[in-house]
């Protein structure tokens, strides 16, 4: 330090990182990372699934619905020597409730974000299985390229099932959480054939062009602008 004293501070540095510099493994400090954000998705999955079935139980097509099965299995009907006692009003609602919840759990199919959690869709699966899904891409783009690019083959259900998908830009989650007849109904449209898809999103925009046309709000709109023309900024208010 004596022979060269402009680098004093730096020898200071180099000391007291030594000394104090926190012994971690960063090991360590990974798999707490994937823990912690898995089972923060896991919570996710369970939360979303929870409002899911609440909306649902809510919902006053699938509330009847599920009175109507719990009627005509007789689960309403309490006995005494099941309980033990007579039950109150509130008591009685409650247990309504719970039975109504629980037949709609088992009666809805949900899918989707909104289906049930599973450590499947965690981080920390889904880097467990990583190089699983790699070879597996791999092998799926090596098919797709061989059948359908150089043997010229025509597209099965999967692919055009995979493809209408793509098309319509769904995930693979959003696409399971469309009811099975919203899937076939996209399905019978062709909309994997690249024209029949053009020809559909045409379609489509001339239907929003037509709603937004006849929208009350819109009207009114447009007649503010025809009488008063676009807002105009008065650079003396400023």
């Amino acid at each position: 330090m004596l022979d060269n004293p402009s680098e004093m501070y730096y020898h200071y540095y180099r000391y007291f990182r030594r000394r104090y510099s926190p012994k971690v493994d960063v090991r360590v400090v990974i798999v707490a990372t994937v823990l912690i954000l898995s089972a923060i998705q896991y919570i996710s999955q369970k939360t979303k699934h929870d409002q899911a079935i609440a909306y649902l139980v809510r919902d006053p097509k699938h509330r009847n619905k599920a009175r109507e099965l719990a009627l005509a299995e007789n689960r309403f009907r309490v006995s005494k020597q099941e309980v033990g006692r007579r039950l109150t009003r509130d008591e009685l609602k409650a247990r309504e409730e719970d039975i109504i919840r629980s037949i709609i759990v088992k009666t809805v199919d949900l899918r989707g974000d909104c289906g049930p959690p599973s450590i499947r869709h965690t981080l920390l699966l889904q880097l467990f299985f990583f190089p699983y899904h790699v070879v597996r891409f791999c092998w799926w783009a090596l098919r797709w390229v061989i059948l359908f690019w150089i043997l010229q083959r025509p597209y099965g259900s999967e692919e055009q099932e995979f493809l209408t998908r793509w098309r319509l830009g769904y995930s693979q989650a959003r696409w399971e959480g469309l009811d099975a007849e919203k899937r076939a109904h996209f399905n019978q449209l062709g909309l994997w054939d690249r024209e029949k898809f053009k020809a559909y999103m045409l379609k489509v925009e001339e239907e929003v062009r037509i709603r937004a046309a006849e929208d009350t709000n819109q009207k009114r709109y447009r007649r503010y602008m025809k009488r008063n023309g676009p807002p105009a900024i008065n650079l003396d208010d400023l």
